[in-house]
């Protein structure tokens, strides 16, 4: 990747993706493509590194990573239902209610995602 032709203005990380066209439209596209080629840089960048080695880890990493343990955290409070439903688990809508309540709304608006 090209960092100086993918770098965009900042936005705050939100809900894009609201229905079953907006799903068809983003499946297969440029924007899915990159978004999964990032997780795999992401990925080949830290294989084989130590969390606890703070020369490499970043102050964003590490404030992804509390993030991650803290919705961790909650999918062990808010374990799946055992009953078949339509449309999903419903276990997950009281897992995003206590997330959106534990942080006020500021879990992933938090520090991690500073501009540059």
């Amino acid at each position: 990747m090209s960092r100086e032709n993918d770098i965009s203005t900042f936005r705050v990380p939100g809900k894009c993706i609201r229905t079953k066209e907006h799903m068809k439209l983003f499946s297969g596209s440029e924007s899915e493509r990159r978004f999964v080629q990032f997780i795999q840089e992401l990925n080949v960048s830290v294989t084989g590194t130590k969390f606890e080695n703070t020369q490499i880890i970043s102050k964003n990493i590490r404030a992804l990573h509390s993030i991650l343990k803290q919705l961790e955290i909650w999918v062990d409070e808010v374990p799946p239902t055992s009953s078949p439903t339509r449309y999903g688990n419903v276990a997950f809508r009281s897992w995003l209610a206590q997330a959106e309540k534990s942080s006020d709304g500021k879990l992933l608006t938090s520090a991690i995602f500073t501009s540059r």
